[in-house]
């Protein structure tokens, strides 16, 4: 009898734990496809830190530009918000303030950003395949997919020439 239980209990948390990931892909898969891609410039880091195992640790200058504006205006950084982003003809963006509520022009977007150890938009990561790391050193913009809402996504990574690495 305890063990028909168990067997149940059992079932029960793998298929509510099946349906919680499945919504969650569904979720992310339904952002994408409603996002705007743009692409974030990288800033330069030390390339003896750059690759940590087998991923890269990014810097943004959208992050720079953020740190700097909250400096600048003597304001204290808050645990999160929105930065807005203009981008050009190439689809580059970069800073131009942090969102205050207001309607955005087609060529801008509000990102999310996170204050957790310093600023971060969530997207610091790229993992890649092992013995791969000589061909992400060359990255200097990251393929970032913008949703309405803010949220961000990598999905790429490129060189100084537009080229996906």
């Amino acid at each position: 009898m305890e063990k028909n239980i168990r067997l149940k209990l059992f079932l029960l948390s793998s298929v509510i734990i099946f349906a919680v990931i499945n919504t969650m892909i569904y979720q992310k898969e339904t952002q994408l496809k409603k996002s705007h891609e743009i692409l974030l410039p990288l800033a330069p880091i030390d390339p003896r830190s750059f690759l940590q195992g087998d991923y890269i640790n990014l810097r943004y200058v959208l992050t720079n530009d953020l740190n700097k504006y909250y400096l600048d205006h003597n304001l204290k950084t808050p645990s999160g918000g929105y930065a807005i982003v203009s981008i050009n003809n190439r689809n580059i963006a970069s800073f131009v303030k942090v969102y205050e509520g207001e309607t955005l022009p087609k060529n801008q977007f509000k990102i999310k950003f996170y204050v957790n150890k310093g600023l971060s938009l969530g997207i610091e990561n790229y993992f890649f395949e092992e013995g791969k790391a000589k061909i992400y050193i060359k990255a200097r913009y990251a393929m970032v997919k913008i949703s309405p809402s803010g949220e961000a996504v990598l999905t790429a990574l490129m060189d100084k020439n537009f080229n996906r690495l």
